[in-house]
């Protein structure tokens, strides 16, 4: 009676069969790793676009209810990392939407955009309590232009970083106001991965020149 031989695997079988499952495994790993970067960097990217849509949807928004404090003094005064003006903004109070006379200031601060809100009698205070008003928006930088015109036809308008310009228009509002806001695509925070957003905001009450 013949014995079964049991034939097993050969050296060359065993290597060539782990080569091939080494190169199936970093293939799965490159994809899978891929995969998660591409999210992560997606992520990132619509974390970015939201926290710019909002900061500058409010920006837009308070400036566009912008108005004049009083004859002879507008109330509005602007630099490159910052302005302030009053404004109309709504509120809730006792379970309905209230419009409220506001003074408004927003500053770019050691990677911040701050939002500080003083409404009601508040916004008459010479000195109000900021610590109880103030919203942060998180940014890598920024600045603010304002619009002011010149006797040009072809080019009724100039960007400036100053309001008002040398002293005048005092009692007036600027055409328009032009703001940009830079983030950081990612957390290694090189500046060749800045992004810029931009936008340039008309105020109703503006040009009254």
């Amino acid at each position: 009676m013949k014995k079964k031989v049991i034939r097993g695997f050969t050296l060359v079988e065993v290597l060539v069969s782990t080569i091939i499952f080494s190169v199936v495994i970093i293939s799965l790993y490159s994809a899978l790793n891929t995969g998660a970067l591409s999210y992560k960097r997606i992520n990132e990217a619509s974390s970015l676009y939201q926290a710019s849509r909002l900061a500058l949807e409010k920006i837009g928004q308070d400036l566009k209810n912008c108005l004049v404090y009083k004859d002879g003094e507008s109330g509005f005064s602007g630099r490159s990392k910052s302005l302030r003006f009053f404004t109309v903004e709504g509120r809730f109070k006792e379970g309905r939407l209230q419009e409220e006379f506001c003074f408004v200031e927003y500053s770019f601060e050691e990677g911040l955009l701050k939002r500080t809100a003083f409404c009601g009698k508040d916004a008459l205070l010479e000195e109000p309590d900021k610590n109880k008003a103030t919203v942060s928006y998180s940014v890598h930088d920024g600045y603010f232009e304002y619009a002011y015109p010149v006797k040009d036809r072809e080019k009724p308008y100039e960007w400036r970083n100053l309001w008002p310009p040398e002293g005048k228009y005092r009692n007036n509002l600027p055409l328009a106001v032009r703001i940009q806001i830079s983030l950081i695509k990612n957390s290694d925070r090189k500046k060749e991965d800045l992004i810029d957003f931009t936008r340039v905001i008309s105020l109703p009450l503006g040009g009254d020149f």
